[in-house]
């Protein structure tokens, strides 16, 4: 890690300092000319340890300041996973009642309509199909897998890549039997672009495969 170089730096320097002093300490102070050689050597490592001491403070703010900075891409990049899990999660339960979908419900972790999210646009076509079809998700829908490839932040913006499995049954809203005709276990991978929105990481857009056509 980049940041470390610099402590090893800061450590250089005060072991360079510490073998210094050692020096000046072991130097023979039994004749007039040691003392005064001894004296010439204590002026020079004073001025020496200006320096060293400017550089392992330096050293140490550099190496701390990229610490922080991975530190807080980190704690991005674990934000942005956050939100995805819980997103994909929160989306299961929009299915199993499209009946009692409101929009207002996609604030919570997708860019709206309005300012220009895809996804939620998606999303909100996915729940009138199914209530055009008389379908729904059963509420043992799951998440078998979720796996992250890679999460990229450029600023506000973010993409993140990742390899799903879930279990996705659906039923019929007549006679709230299992519908036969598709598949309960699905996997794919997926791409998601999210952007920052005062302060708040929501899902832009996406390449999930959602079925497109009528109603949207």
């Amino acid at each position: 890690m980049e940041f470390l170089n610099f402590y090893i730096g800061a450590a250089a320097c005060f072991l360079a300092w510490v073998g210094l002093r050692l020096t000046l300490i072991l130097l023979p102070t039994g004749t007039e000319k040691a003392k005064k050689r001894k004296e010439k050597a204590a002026r020079f490592i004073r001025k020496v340890t200006i320096g060293l001491a400017i550089s392992f403070v330096i050293l140490v703010l550099v190496g701390t300041g990229f610490l922080m900075r991975r530190w807080m891409i980190h704690h991005e990049e674990e934000t942005v996973k956050r939100v995805l899990r819980e997103s994909q999660s929160y989306e299961l339960i929009l299915y199993t009642n499209p009946k009692e979908f409101k929009r207002n419900q996609l604030e919570l972790y997708w860019v709206s309509v309005e300012q220009g999210g895809k996804t939620a646009k998606d999303i909100e076509c996915a729940v009138k199909r199914l209530l055009l079809e008389g379908r729904y998700y059963g509420k043992d829908s799951r998440v078998e897998s979720f796996d992250f490839d890679s999460v990229s932040i450029n600023g506000d913006n973010a993409t993140a890549e990742t390899r799903e499995s879930w279990h996705l049954p659906l039923y019929s809203a007549t006679d709230g039997i299992q519908i036969s005709d598709r598949r309960a276990e699905q996997s794919w991978k997926a791409k998601y672009y999210l952007r920052r929105i005062n302060g708040k990481w929501l899902i832009e857009d996406t390449t999930l495969p959602y079925k497109k056509g009528p109603p949207c």
